[in-house]
């Protein structure tokens, strides 16, 4: 709670005052009263003082002298009749001007007459506050012993103390807020880069400036309302943001909603922490189950109804798994920790889209259990990669087969083709099966014979490639769709729209330029695995690394 100069005024010994200068001015904070009892009275002012002026008024009154006082942030000046017979109605306007009020009691006043009761309400003030912030620290006490959540701390804080107040991750999910608006209307749209920045919106109990944003929108507007928002950081942490609802005319915070803001901000962290604690437990216990289930064969009917007890959701027949690399980047492992517990709530918060997915963790691999019978998998996959990269720095997904209870297969599927697409891959998400041939040329690492690949490109591509280079033909791209088409003619001809004669005479001379025939198993199989390596990019790719060396 601020003093204004208007509650001074209100005093008893305030009753026969009068005020000629300021008037309109009275809203002025005050923190204590001072006499003035030196000439060079503005450099001891430390701002909000009513200074009590007597004889030395007079000599000073002047208008350097009354900026000065208002520079310092002055809130009013006391003097009596007898030190203002000389004040002339131009400094009387520019106090009027600048809003330094000048406000005179009759000469029989003491300054302890003034002093006294001043000093009184200013005690009383303060006393308010120190039992504020003990009901505050009590409602925060009673949040954290008590377990409950911060949904009932919002509430409570509004009900017990008219702050309407939200709070957020460090994404601006809601996590809780006060019931008293709606505050998913102050989110719509919302963007950190609409607001603007403060670096000093209050000074907490060290005196430390407490930055922070400033943000509104139509909303918030048609209430004449904005919103303070702070920033949650400790260690260099961020466990999130508290949006405070203010007054649109609200310049910054009062020491005690400073106070409060601080408390919250603690509590905030500390709950935050405490929840990561719970989170870790029950993602560790997951994990133990993911080994299990990783390394069954099939799953009786007891384990099944074990596993769906525990894990708490509905276990599926038959999966895809995808696996994704975190990616960690400069976060540290408590910040990395906290971002894969949000991503797994964001996932489990979407029941109405990712229903009954499995989220695990292995190493630094996420690891997702996807039901094989969602409509489209493939809209599901780009859809989880989205959210995964709001998370965490994931860059690709690799997907299996489907596993019929073999999990441990899909599995090294999934790892296979996410090391695979890491390395040669275009695409952010690729499945198992669109590795076609190259699976058979490949390690469990994901990694590829270059060098035979190579052979074979110089072998069955290259040739080509220059001949139609030469020429202005399409060798190339008739083996390759000859080759695709399971060697039918008709189908052929129907890809490249050519006479069929045409067909044959291009036939015959690609078998000539690369010394193969097509009734030649091993020669299509060749030609099948460079054509898919080709339309991959993987030798592209691998070309140009070799000429960067």
């Amino acid at each position: 709670m601020n003093l204004l100069l208007s509650d001074i005024l209100k005093l008893e010994i305030f009753n026969d005052c009068k005020i000629i200068a300021g008037k309109s001015c009275l809203g002025n904070e005050v923190s204590f009263a001072t006499v003035m009892d030196v000439p060079d009275i503005v450099e001891w002012l430390h701002g909000g003082e009513i200074l009590l002026a007597a004889k030395l008024f007079d000599s000073c009154a002047n208008a350097s002298f009354f900026v000065s006082l208002k520079e310092k942030s002055v809130s009013a000046i006391i003097t009596k009749p007898n030190y203002v017979l000389r004040l002339e109605q131009p400094l009387i306007d520019l106090c009027e001007t600048i809003c330094l009020p000048i406000i005179v009691v009759p000469n029989e006043t003491t300054w302890g007459d003034i002093l006294n009761p001043i000093t009184q309400l200013i005690a009383e003030i303060q006393y308010q506050a120190i039992y504020q912030s003990q009901l505050f620290h009590a409602s925060l006490m009673s949040f954290m012993i008590g377990g409950d959540s911060l949904e009932w701390l919002c509430n409570d804080i509004y009900e017990k103390f008219q702050m309407s107040i939200a709070l957020t991750d460090s994404n601006f999910a809601l996590l809780s807020s006060s019931s008293d608006i709606v505050w998913e209307n102050v989110f719509d749209m919302f963007s950190l880069t609409q607001a603007s920045y403060t670096a000093v919106l209050g000074t907490n109990i060290k005196s430390k400036g407490i930055p922070g944003y400033i943000y509104t929108n139509d909303y918030m507007q048609s209430m004449d309302k904005k919103a303070f928002i702070f920033p949650v950081v400790q260690n260099h942490i961020s466990y999130g943001y508290i949006f405070y609802l203010v007054p649109s005319g609200h310049k910054g915070l009062n020491p005690s909603e400073s106070m409060k803001i601080d408390q919250i901000s603690l509590v905030l962290a500390l709950d935050n922490v405490k929840q990561q604690e719970l989170n870790n437990a029950v993602r560790r216990f997951n994990n133990l189950y993911l080994d299990k289930i990783m390394h069954t064969d099939s799953i009786s009917q007891y384990e099944r109804a074990k596993i769906e007890h525990s894990l708490n959701c509905h276990l599926h027949e038959n999966y895809y798994i995808a696996l994704a690399n975190r990616m960690d980047g400069k976060e540290d492992i408590y910040t990395q920790s906290m971002n894969v517990s949000r991503l797994f709530r964001r996932i489990a918060g979407d029941s109405g889209y990712f229903n009954d997915i499995l989220c695990f963790e292995r190493a630094t691999y996420l690891v997702f259990f996807v039901p094989a019978d969602c409509a489209d998998i493939q809209k599901y996959i780009d859809r989880l990669y989205e959210v995964c990269k709001k998370y965490t720095a994931t860059t690709k997904i690799g997907i299996s087969e489907t596993t019929h209870n073999q999990f441990l297969r899909a599995y090294n599927q999934a790892f296979q083709t996410l090391q695979y697409i890491e390395t040669y891959g275009r695409k952010h998400c690729s499945f198992y099966s669109e590795l076609g041939i190259l699976r058979f040329f490949m390690d469990k690492s994901g990694s590829l014979d270059m060098d035979f690949l190579l052979e074979m490109q110089k072998k069955y591509l290259i040739p080509l490639e220059q001949y139609d280079e030469n020429k202005n033909s399409q060798l190339k791209e008739t083996m390759i769709k000859y080759v695709l088409s399971n060697c039918n003619p008709s189908r052929t001809l129907q890809e490249l729209y050519i006479h069929k004669n045409t067909l044959y005479a291009r036939l015959k001379k690609i078998e000539k330029l690369l010394n193969i025939s097509f009734s030649s198993n091993d020669d299509l199989l060749n030609i099948q695995l460079v054509i898919k390596a080709d339309q991959l990019h993987i030798l592209d790719k691998t070309n140009r690394i070799l000429a960067e060396t």
